[in-house]
C-alpha cells in the first residue's frame, strides 16, 4: 500500500511538471511565434541550483526554491538581452532563432556538466 501511495505521488508530481513545461512552451510559442527549446535548459539549470542550495549549502527548502527562481530569471534575462533582442533587431528568420535556441541548449548542457 505504501508503494502505491509513493507511485501516485510521484506520478502526480511528474505530470504536473510535464504540464508546466508544456504550458510554458505553448505560451512562448503563442506570443513570440518561435519555438523556444532553451526553456528546457533553463528548467534543468534551476533544478540543479535548487539541489545545490538545498543539499550542499543546507538552506531551507523555501530559500533554495527562491534562489533557483532568481537563478532562472537571471539566465532568461541574459538570454533575452544577449541573443533574442539582437536577433529581433536584425529581423532574423524564425529558423535562425530556433537554431540559436538549440545552441543555447547545448551551451547550457556544457555549463551544467562543467559546474556539477
Amino acid at each position: 500500500m505504501d508503494l502505491l501511495l509513493v507511485l501516485i505521488k510521484t506520478g502526480l508530481v511528474m505530470g504536473l511538471l510535464y504540464a508546466l513545461f508544456a504550458y510554458g512552451l505553448s505560451l512562448i510559442f503563442s506570443v513570440n511565434k518561435v519555438f523556444h527549446v532553451a526553456q528546457g535548459a533553463t528548467f534543468v539549470f534551476s533544478a540543479y541550483v535548487f539541489m545545490t542550495l538545498g543539499t550542499t549549502f543546507e538552506l531551507p527548502m523555501l530559500v533554495a526554491f527562491l534562489g533557483a527562481v532568481v537563478a532562472a530569471v537571471v539566465v532568461v534575462v541574459a538570454m533575452q538581452y544577449l541573443m533574442y533582442i539582437p536577433l529581433a533587431r536584425r529581423n532574423a528568420d524564425p529558423m535562425v532563432v530556433l537554431v540559436a535556441s538549440l545552441l543555447m541548449v547545448a551551451f547550457g548542457q556544457y555549463v551544467i556538466e562543467l559546474v556539477w
